[in-house]
């Protein structure tokens, strides 16, 4: 009851009642805990496994008040929810001494966990940071020294989606169910397949923040790479990956992150053939694709994002689908109509995850790109001579001569940038002919040669690696790199393969990637041979320092 402005008490709300309900939850929870017999995961039960143990009354009833305080309340220990981690399992285990009667126990537990939403997603969690019991005031019922209030009220305001997985668990349990003899493994994809049909994980997905372990945890078993449990297991989860919320989604990847190559390629691996499988049975591909193979696509972007966050990424080959780039490669209209739905962000395609493609369909793309622009170009200088005297070629025109090559080339671009994206036409002044495509890929060859040549004095060429590094000590200023980089984009452009080898590190500098010594070791391996020398000589070189 709470005091009215005239000094008379009033009847408490219905807030006040919820309120009071919630500090009594709290505090049973504080003292007695959950009971689960192997201890449980939450740091504010009296039952966590590496916990205080109960609190005495006073200070339950202060941490409760706390607590009922915060935005953000539970999430609390439910006994109904049987949920998985191998101290369980050996706990039932060891309950029966039979074999009948361990194995029945065993199958009974592994169905009630993995055929429960929120069993699933509350499995397998990590251990959460032991917290001290608090000190108080016993005569002002004060507190007097923090010793873990504010890391309870943290992990008790925590939802389950920011726990992370205990892989060395997951490993575990499936390797005891997928065990000679063992029908755990079976019996749990079953469970998981039912439930996933129920559509249960995609009802929550986009709004509940531990949907992402479930998958996970799903994901992890060995044997889905078999493709009886493509349409049961593999689409349903893919599906709620694509469904989560970017923030879930983002969870999902950093727990990857933190697993081995070997094992994040079996993720990648079950994806991609289960994605491959998708788009021959769905062909001819429509527009847009198959729902199935979007949702995969969506499931490996995911699992890219893992590999570029890890210590191991995989090879970005590992992510190239086959059937994808089969598609895009030899079908113009598949090309076509995923460049468009990307132009006009128009729904998914595969432009926008473009880790799926191999270099042969980003070239196509690219080429297609180019030839829409250069048409674009073309049409509107076209429709400008028609209106207006003296309107300027639709073609970029260089006329160049043999003798003078980059100096006539490079002044002609660095005067006409509004003309780039047009058409290139080369004219070799005194000399006969319409390009119609050997007059470019000629003269490209012959300034690339003069270019790079180590007599022009601009790049200087490793003798390991044959590539080429931009001279320091060069005279020219830096517009004359400025337009060198405008000439091979010009020919890229037009589709002309050039003779200019560059490091990798250039690249990544180019999509702002953050470089390291292995970018050094693969620029300079001499100059990289060296350091690493000097700094396994000594302790880590300190002998030189």
């Amino acid at each position: 009851w709470q005091g009215g402005e005239d000094g008379m008490s009033s009847a408490p709300t219905e807030a006040d009642a919820a309120a009071q309900r919630l500090v009594q939850r709290y505090f049973a929870q504080l003292t007695k805990g959950c009971r689960r017999p192997t201890g449980c995961y939450n740091a504010a039960c009296s039952n966590c496994k590496n916990g205080p143990g109960p609190l005495d009354p006073t200070a339950a009833a202060l941490a409760a008040l706390r607590l009922a305080q915060a935005q953000v309340h539970g999430p609390f220990c439910d006994p109904d929810v049987t949920y998985l981690d191998m101290d369980l399992l050996r706990h039932v285990e060891g309950l029966h001494s039979g074999n009948v009667a361990r194995e029945q126990a065993l199958e009974t537990l592994v169905r009630q966990a993995f055929g429960n939403v929120d069993s699933l997603m509350a499995s397998f969690q990590t251990l959460p940071e032991p917290l001290g019991q608090p000190e108080w005031d016993g005569d002002m019922g004060e507190r007097v020294e923090d010793n873990g209030e504010a890391a309870l009220a943290a992990s008790w305001g925590a939802s389950l989606g920011d726990r992370p997985v205990d892989w060395g668990q997951v490993r575990d349990f499936w390797r005891v169910a997928c065990g000679p003899g063992s029908r755990l493994c079976e019996l749990a994809l079953e469970a998981a397949a039912a439930l996933l049909e129920a559509g249960a994980g995609l009802r929550r997905g986009s709004g509940d923040p531990g949907t992402w372990r479930m998958c996970a945890i799903l994901l992890s078993c060995p044997t889905l790479v078999e493709p009886q449990h493509h349409e049961t297991v593999l689409g349903p989860t893919y599906a709620i990956i694509a469904a989560l919320a970017p923030k879930e989604q983002a969870a999902l990847s950093r727990a990857w992150s933190a697993l081995p190559a070997s094992e994040l390629q079996h993720f990648v691996r079950c994806c991609q053939e289960y994605t491959i499988i998708q788009t021959y049975e769905a062909l001819p591909m429509p527009d847009p694709p198959d729902e199935a193979v979007c949702s995969a696509v969506l499931a490996l972007d995911a699992m890219h994002a893992a590999s570029l966050a890890s210590a191991a990424a995989l090879p970005l080959a590992a992510f190239y689908n086959d059937a994808i780039n089969e598609q895009m490669v030899t079908t113009d209209s598949v090309m076509r109509a995923d460049f468009r739905r990307w132009r006009a962000r128009a729904g998914f395609s595969f432009c926008e995850h473009a880790f799926v493609l191999d270099a042969a369909s980003k070239q196509a793309v690219l080429k297609l790109d180019a030839v829409i622009q250069m048409h674009n170009e073309f049409e509107n200088a076209v429709i400008q001579s028609v209106f207006t005297r003296g309107a300027p070629s639709p073609f970029l025109v260089l006329r160049v001569r043999r003798g003078h090559l980059v100096r006539d080339t490079l002044h002609q671009i660095s005067s006409r940038a509004s003309d780039l994206k047009k058409p290139l036409k080369v004219h070799m002044a005194g000399e006969e002919g319409v390009d119609e495509g050997g007059v470019q890929k000629e003269f490209f060859q012959l300034i690339t040669r003069q270019l790079f040549d180590p007599d022009y004095g601009m790049w200087l060429q490793d003798d390991r690696s044959g590539t080429f590094w931009f001279n320091k000590a060069s005279l020219e200023s830096s517009l004359q790199f400025e337009l060198i980089g405008v000439l091979l984009g010009i020919a890229i452009y037009n589709g002309i393969i050039l003779d200019a080898r560059f490091p990798n590190v250039v690249y990544k500098k180019l999509m702002h990637q953050p470089v390291g010594f292995e970018d050094l070791r693969d620029a300079f391996p001499d100059l990289a041979r060296g350091l690493q020398q000097l700094v396994d000589y000594g302790g880590g070189g300190r002998g030189l320092a």
